[in-house]
């Protein structure tokens, strides 16, 4: 056992089990098709990762507005707080407004 942790912590290992699982790897990694499966999940799962921060900003950006729209109407910090809009976002829009 303490093979294998050393194994997942870098380290090398003479454990049977270590070397086993350490050897499968290295194929695993040489194995070309494996290798552009895994380069092309790489790239959808940035790609993905770049579209939901770019959602992220737009819900953001949204958010804020209402929030700064909410304010002008005569709604206050907990009124804002109350519909669920956070904190940074209350304050950013108390700061807007003025």
């Amino acid at each position: 056992m303490d093979g294998f942790l050393n194994l997942l912590q870098g380290k090398n290992s003479d454990a049977k089990l270590a070397s086993e699982i350490q050897m499968a790897v290295d194929r695993a990694k040489e194995h070309k098709e494996w290798r552009t499966e895994y380069m092309t999940l790489a790239l959808k799962l940035a790609e993905e990762r770049a579209e939901g921060k770019a959602e992220g900003k737009t819900e953001g950006q949204n958010l804020l507005v209402e929030a700064v729209k909410l304010l002008r109407e005569g709604k206050t910090e907990d009124d804002l707080k109350k519909a669920g809009i956070d904190e940074r976002t209350v304050q950013l829009a108390l700061l807007i407004r003025a």
